[in-house]
């Protein structure tokens, strides 16, 4: 991890799991929502600064944010307003 840079758990209800995003606070801010402990089995690109994580099943296990400068994208995100209310409870916006 880059010096400088801190790190703060974010949790909310997800179904019956709770997920857990982990923010740097940097000048590249990299956010990471996990939403299940299970296995990463393989990864969906959905553009160049958001990747949803899935298990073998086909259940994501958890969304990373990259490059986040202003807001969060949420459009095409599983679970999408459980996870805008946890970050909005931490400040961080998310996109219209």
């Amino acid at each position: 991890m880059p010096e400088g840079v801190r790190l703060m758990a974010i949790q909310c209800e997800i179904g019956s799991g709770v997920a857990r995003a982990t923010i740097g606070d940097a000048a590249s801010v990299q956010v990471y929502v996990q939403l299940s402990e299970a296995p990463y089995a393989y990864g969906e690109i959905l553009d160049a600064r958001r990747v949803v994580d899935y298990a073998a099943d086909g259940t994501p296990i958890g969304v990373e944010f990259l490059g986040v400068s202003g807001c969060v994208g949420l459009s095409d995100i599983p679970h999408a307003d459980q996870i805008a209310a946890a970050l909005s409870r931490h400040n961080i916006p998310i996109c219209a």
